[in-house]
C-alpha cells in the first residue's frame, strides 16, 4: 500500500498523508486525495477520505484535516471537484461530508464491493472549487 501511495504521490501531487495531532504529535490514521477511475456516477474523479482511530472519531479531527485537503486540492492542484463515497451505512462518514461542504449526489452499487454485501450501496458526495 506505502508504495501505491508513493508513486500516486510523485505521479500526482497528491495521496493519503499521515494525521497526527498537532499537541502531542500521536499518530491518527489518514486522510487525502486517492484518483479513482471504477465505474460510478462520475469517473474518473479525485476522491477525499479518511481512515482515523476510532477513539478519534467524534473530535473534529475528520473534518479539521478534510478542510486542508480540499484547500490543498482546490489551490495547489487547481482542480475543479473533489468527490467522496461511503457505504450508506457509514453515517459519520458521511457528516464530516456534509460538514465540510460537499453535497449528496448519487446512490449506487460500488463495483469494486461483491453485489451480496451490505455495504454494496454507497453515497458519493461532491464539492466544487466555486463552493469552498
Amino acid at each position: 500500500m506505502m508504495k501505491r501511495l508513493q508513486k500516486q504521490l510523485e505521479e500526482r501531487g497528491y495521496t493519503y498523508f499521515a494525521a497526527d495531532e498537532k499537541s502531542s504529535g500521536e499518530f491518527l490514521g489518514f486522510v487525502g486525495l486517492h484518483f479513482q477511475d471504477y465505474d460510478a456516477p462520475v469517473r474518473p474523479f479525485v476522491d477525499i477520505g479518511w481512515r482515523l482511530k476510532r477513539a478519534c472519531w467524534g473530535k473534529g479531527f475528520a473534518p479539521e484535516a478534510a478542510k486542508a485537503c480540499l484547500q490543498y486540492a482546490f489551490e495547489e492542484l487547481e482542480l475543479d471537484a473533489i468527490y467522496s463515497v461511503t457505504p450508506l451505512q457509514n453515517i459519520p462518514s458521511e457528516r464530516v461530508m456534509q460538514k465540510i461542504g460537499m453535497r449528496k449526489i448519487a446512490e449506487f452499487g460500488h463495483p469494486k464491493i461483491p453485489d451480496d454485501s451490505e455495504i454494496k450501496i454507497c453515497v458519493l458526495y461532491e464539492i466544487k472549487k466555486e463552493d469552498f
